[in-house]
């Protein structure tokens, strides 16, 4: 064996130990966001289905949006066994953010009584995990995209959470910052 075989085969080998914990990462993101769609999905359709039958657009908006997740989930899942391409990575990251700023935007719409503000919610955490989970598929442009895609999506929030609620908001600019921080943590990590 000359030297230049043994280095093509460590190549080789090293390749498809990437590729195959590339599919791991797919998959377990995969099956995280089936269990979490499924999950939200138990929770909010026995509450919601009456509401859906009045024509609640948050209700119709939160539960479709999740269906759809669970879908499109499951669609991700059966195809992690292939190699990943670019743009399965970059559709896997959207999926993620379309089922994590639709879950969340309803809740900045319409809003629960005693509603102060996103910042002071729990929902912000899901945005610093599915970051996170952007880097399981061990691609460096998917998890850019996924930090990219996600502060996008979070200035996005809290304008609309500005725009639509303004006086009634009790979180300050430091905890904007705080949030801003998050997610930069969040991306480094990813």
């Amino acid at each position: 064996m000359t030297a230049h075989s043994a280095s093509g085969a460590g190549t080789r080998l090293l390749d498809e130990f990437i590729v195959g914990a590339q599919q791991r990462g797919e998959r377990s993101v995969s099956i995280a966001r089936i269990v979490v769609c499924a999950a939200f999905l138990a929770m909010h359709l026995p509450l919601r289905i009456g509401l859906m039958a009045d024509g609640d657009p948050k209700s119709w908006i939160l539960i479709s949006g999740l269906a759809l997740g669970l879908v499109l989930s499951l669609r991700t899942l059966a195809r992690s066994r292939s190699a990943l391409t670019s743009m399965g990575v970059y559709t896997s990251v959207a999926i993620d953010a379309f089922i994590v700023y639709l879950t969340i935007v309803t809740g900045v719409i319409w809003p629960h009584e005693g509603y102060i503000g996103l910042l002071r919610e729990h929902e912000p955490a899901i945005i610093y995990l599915a970051i996170v989970a952007s880097g399981l598929r061990l691609s460096d442009r998917g998890a850019i995209f996924g930090g990219i895609i996600h502060a996008v999506g979070l200035v996005g929030l809290l304008v609309l959470d500005a725009a639509l609620w303004g006086d009634a908001l009790r979180y300050t600019y430091l905890e904007i910052v705080f949030a801003g921080a998050f997610l930069v943590g969040a991306s480094i990590i990813a």
